[in-house]
C-alpha cells in the first residue's frame, strides 16, 4: 500500500491540493490512502475527486486528531492500532449545507449562527436529514461488532457485544432514548455510552447506567415532567436512516 499525503490548512471549503503538491502525480498502480491533516470540512466535491480516481483505494480523514496525529495514523495504517472513534458532529454533503455558511467570515470576530439553537447535528436531524453524509455517532472499525440481548432494568441498560471479526478492537456502545411525549425532542437523544475492549471472536456483557433525568422532558413552561413510556435504542451508532444505510444494521430497541 502506498501513502499519498495531502495537508490542507485551516478550514477548507473543498478538498484543494496545496500549492507545494500540485503537479505531484499518483503514479503507483496499487490502491492509495489519502490522508488529510488539520481540521476542516471534507466537501462533496473533494470526495468526488477521490471516488472517481481508480488509483485511490481509501480516504482517511482524521479531523481533529491533535499534535501526535502522525504517529497515530501510521499505526492505524499499519494495523498496529484499530479505529474506534465515533463522530461528535454530523458531516454534511457540502459545506454550503450549513445554514451559517453564508454568514461565515462576514465579520472578523463574529459569526451569526442563523440556525439559532439548531447548530451542527441538531440542524440536520431536525430540518435536513437527507443532507447528512455521516451522522453524529457514526464510526467504523477493522472488525465487525454484533449486538444481542439488550435489556433495561433498575436504571441500567445491558447488552451483549460480540467481536465477529479477526482483530481485537474497541467499540463505543451508545444508548439513545425517545420519550413518548409531545414535549420530547423530535429525534432520539444520546443518554449513555461506554467504550469496551473485545477480543476477536469473543463477547462481553456491557452495562450502562442511565441518568435519573433520562425519562423526563421539559415543557414550554420550563417544568421538568416524567414520562411513563419511552423507547431505548442500543448500538454503535444512532438510530437514523443514514446510519442504517451506511452500516447495513439497525439499533436494538427496548420499549418501556
Amino acid at each position: 500500500m502506498a501513502l499519498h499525503v495531502m495537508e490542507e490548512a485551516n478550514r477548507c471549503l473543498g478538498c484543494k491540493v496545496p500549492q507545494c503538491q500540485k503537479g505531484c502525480p499518483i503514479a503507483t498502480p496499487i490502491p492509495e490512502v489519502i490522508k488529510l491533516l488539520k481540521a476542516g470540512e471534507l466537501d462533496a466535491a473533494g470526495r468526488m475527486l477521490f471516488e472517481n480516481n481508480p488509483k485511490i483505494g481509501a480516504l482517511l480523514y482524521p479531523m481533529y486528531s491533535g499534535g501526535v496525529a502522525g504517529d497515530m495514523l501510521c499505526k492505524l495504517i499499519a494495523g498496529d492500532l484499530y479505529p474506534s472513534g465515533h463522530l461528535q458532529d454530523t458531516l454534511p454533503e457540502s459545506i454550503s449545507d450549513y445554514p451559517s455558511t453564508a454568514e461565515f467570515h462576514k465579520e472578523k470576530y463574529y459569526v451569526n449562527y442563523t440556525e439559532d439553537i439548531f447548530v451542527g447535528y441538531r440542524y440536520f436531524e431536525t430540518f435536513a436529514p437527507e443532507k447528512a453524509a455521516y451522522p453524529f455517532g457514526f464510526g467504523l472499525s477493522y472488525t465487525d461488532f454484533v449486538y444481542e440481548n439488550a435489556a433495561y432494568a433498575d436504571g441500567k441498560v445491558t447488552v451483549t457485544v460480540k467481536n465477529a471479526g479477526k482483530m481485537d478492537a474497541e467499540e463505543v456502545v451508545q444508548v439513545y432514548v425517545k420519550n413518548d411525549s409531545k414535549d420530547a425532542p423530535l429525534h432520539p437523544a444520546l443518554c449513555g455510552f461506554k467504550r469496551v475492549a473485545v477480543k476477536a471472536g469473543e463477547s462481553v456483557q456491557v452495562e450502562i447506567t442511565l441518568s435519573a433525568l433520562t425519562f423526563t422532558v421539559v415543557n414550554d413552561e420550563g417544568k421538568r415532567l416524567p414520562c411513563e413510556k419511552a423507547t431505548l435504542f442500543v448500538g454503535g451508532y444512532q438510530p437514523d436512516a443514514v446510519s442504517a444505510e451506511l452500516t447495513g444494521k439497525k439499533c436494538l430497541e427496548i420499549k418501556l
